[in-house]
């Protein structure tokens, strides 16, 4: 059975996803971790500022869970009732096609967005060097990957840009009137980061400047948006001179505390300043609002400014949803299929050494034909064991995916002689 086990923005607030965010080093120890249980054969991990799932494969559904709450809560120091009204759960079809929607940006906050592709990526290859990707999660993954594009591909629902990162740039926008002349601070130099500096660029930003913890990863960000970088010691230094401040670091505390802003409004600032944090867990402590002429905004306060980019948006979704249950319906036939698999190839494999045989057999009459001729007799006996094996393969894979063919198989496999490997 695959399951999904995870919470999101419809569900839990964001002091609680924080709570659940995973770095990189711990989605892989997640995992192995897991594994190391028993209870699944199988394991993936996404982490998100706004999403934690776990999706897995497991003989036992209910076994499994517990130990996914239990190696959640226990890798975040927390009690698993903490979670447990916030925590979604589904299983079969229904949990396929929940990851294909997630994969294509159909459960996002920001309707369509396309960063979502990549995230879905990371976290295969962190989950596959824990050793938790096995034959059926790799299938999975290889057809939500390939739903995701055909839903961006053929439906343009992210023609209008609305990720959480443009909504950051947008709320300042909105706020300014505008950004020509504004100086923006970028906290972070991730993938976040340059979406951000690319949305603030191409509305007018010109003074941008990147701080980040190493100058190796911001000075790059920089140089392609004509912007300036510098270190975490000059954050103060840097916070007294700019008007907007978008924060989206992976650390896991606050970067900007309430007694940095406190000493750059004694200094003697006037001038408002506007804190945008995209970041989860939080970069900014949310207490800074309560400071005169300081306005902070979390990544949940930017529902509102991605809703007006919307509507454009609802009107595809739901051709997007119908690719979806196309590319569905195409993994559960591979999915319910794949244990009579190997009888079906051994059974062609069977049923062609046969033909070889006999064709064999009439060697010396055929070579009394022409070229033309001789591949004619070859083309009728591969067709007519095509044709004698179609039925009994379709009705077979038919009773697989109604999960009614072990019987079927057992008896294909005797009358046959094939081996059979379960």
């Amino acid at each position: 059975m695959i399951v999904v086990l995870g919470i999101n923005h419809n569900t839990a607030s964001v002091e609680l996803r924080e709570s659940l965010a995973f770095s990189e080093e711990q989605a892989r120890t997640f995992v192995a971790q897991v594994m190391q249980e028993g209870s699944v054969a199988e394991v993936f991990i996404l982490s998100t500022c706004n999403r934690t799932e776990v999706h897995f494969v497991t003989e036992n559904p209910k076994t499994g869970q517990n130990t996914i709450l239990n190696s959640l809560a226990s890798a975040c120091g927390r009690n698993a009732k903490d979670y447990a009204k916030s925590l979604y759960d589904l299983e079969g079809r229904e949990a396929v096609e929940h990851i294909f929607s997630v994969t294509a940006g159909l459960n996002s906050m920001v309707l369509g967005e396309t960063e979502i592709l990549g995230q879905v990526k990371k976290a295969y290859q962190l989950s596959d060097q824990g050793g938790g990707i096995g034959a059926t999660l790799h299938g999975l993954y290889q057809q939500a990957l390939k739903a995701g594009k055909r839903v961006h591909k053929e439906t343009g629902i992210n023609d209008k840009a609305a990720s959480v990162s443009y909504a950051g740039v947008e709320l300042a926008r909105q706020i300014f009137g505008g950004l020509q002349g504004k100086r923006v601070l970028l906290l972070g130099a991730g993938e976040m980061s340059e979406l951000t500096a690319k949305h603030l660029h191409s509305h007018g930003a010109q003074e941008i400047v990147v701080v980040n913890r190493t100058l190796e990863r911001a000075r790059p960000i920089a140089e392609k948006f004509g912007g300036i970088c510098d270190g975490y010691d000059k954050l103060c230094y840097w916070l007294e001179q700019v008007d907007i401040v978008i924060s989206s670091t992976g650390a896991p505390h606050f970067v900007i505390e309430l007694d940095h802003l406190k000493a750059v409004i004694e200094k003697g600032r006037q001038a408002p300043m506007f804190l945008i944090d995209i970041a989860v867990p939080r970069d900014i402590d949310p207490r800074v609002k309560d400071i005169h002429n300081v306005y902070a905004y979390s990544i949940d306060d930017l529902e509102t400014v991605v809703d007006e980019n919307m509507a454009e948006r609802r009107a595809t979704a739901e051709l997007a949803r119908r690719i979806i249950r196309e590319e569905v319906s195409e993994f559960m036939d591979w999915y319910n299929t794949r244990s009579v698999a190997p009888l079906i190839a051994a059974l062609r494999e069977k049923s062609e050494d046969i033909r070889q045989r006999e064709m064999e057999k009439y060697q010396k009459k055929l070579k009394k034909l022409d070229v033309n001729e001789q591949e004619a007799v070859d083309k009728l006996t591969k067709s007519l064991m095509n044709s004698l094996l179609k039925d009994p393969l379709l009705n077979l894979k038919e009773l697989a995916q109604a999960q009614e063919s072990e019987a079927y198989e057992d008896a294909l496999a005797q009358l046959f002689d094939l081996e059979m490997n379960r």
